[in-house]
């Protein structure tokens, strides 16, 4: 439904700014590092919109810069195979039966799920600015997941069959240092000490079920231990807490 000259000009906008976001990618070598790298460009650079133009397609992400679940992972998928990394588009819902879109990617030979719109915080805020320190920008815990943890939240539409995912090396969180089997003090200490090195606006943490998770909130939350971790002197503190996904999120 658009004219060859329209067509022509948008695959050379969307060619050029690919380049350009391939080039940033010139030194980034591992598949994981790449995955990490353009699921954080999508969530930084889009703002879902269900109103948005052709919501449906790449162009609403790379031309417009506004979508919903179909344009992020079709924009992540094309982004992904630009760098020779295989990525399917599956179909299914979530949460009150809503239909939904997201990827499933091949790094180092295993499967993971990867959901960007489920990162973006301006998915959970639509048609208006997400609170300062009520939700990090990017969330972490659809980066790089089992079928397991997917289908807390996520239903998978069967149109074909798939892989069961099931491998965890290079889940966001084990790869990051952030995953924690117990309250470990030393661990703690460098997951904060490296978000500030980074210059991070938050550190999530992710536990390994929920009994770890209570204990992480006692420990951190109710024992007000979470002060020896941050570099702030005013005695506060904000966070965020996920008991479906065990993690936390603290604002640095």
């Amino acid at each position: 439904n658009i004219e060859p000259a329209e067509v022509q000009k948008r695959k050379q906008m969307i060619e050029e700014q690919t380049q350009s976001i391939l080039a940033e990618l010139q030194n980034i070598q591992e598949p994981y590092e790449i995955t990490k790298y353009l699921y954080r460009y999508i969530i930084n650079n889009t703002e879902y919109d269900k109103h948005s133009v052709d919501n449906q397609n790449i162009c609403s992400v790379f031309l417009n810069h506004r979508s919903v679940c179909s344009g992020y992972a079709k924009a992540f998928q094309y982004l992904m195979q630009k760098k020779g990394i295989q990525t399917g588009l599956i179909q299914g819902t979530v949460k009150g039966g809503n239909p939904h879109a997201w990827n499933m990617v091949l790094l180092d030979g295993e499967y993971y799920y990867v959901d960007v719109t489920w990162g973006d915080s301006s998915y959970n805020y639509e048609g208006q600015k997400a609170p300062e320190g009520v939700v990090p920008g990017v969330l972490y815990d659809y980066l790089c997941v089992t079928t397991a943890e997917l289908c807390k939240t996520h239903q998978i539409d069967p149109i074909v069959p798939i892989p069961v995912c099931v491998a965890e090396k290079n889940n966001y969180f084990r790869r990051e240092g952030c995953y924690f089997t117990n309250i470990d003090e030393a661990g703690l200490q460098q997951v904060f000490a490296k978000g500030y090195g980074n210059n991070e606006a938050t550190v999530t943490i992710k536990c390994s079920d929920n009994s770890v998770y209570d204990g992480m909130v006692q420990y951190l939350v109710n024992e007000q231990k979470i002060f020896q971790y941050l570099q702030k002197t005013n005695g506060t503190v904000s966070y965020a807490g996920n008991k479906d996904m065990c993690s936390i999120t603290f604002w640095l």
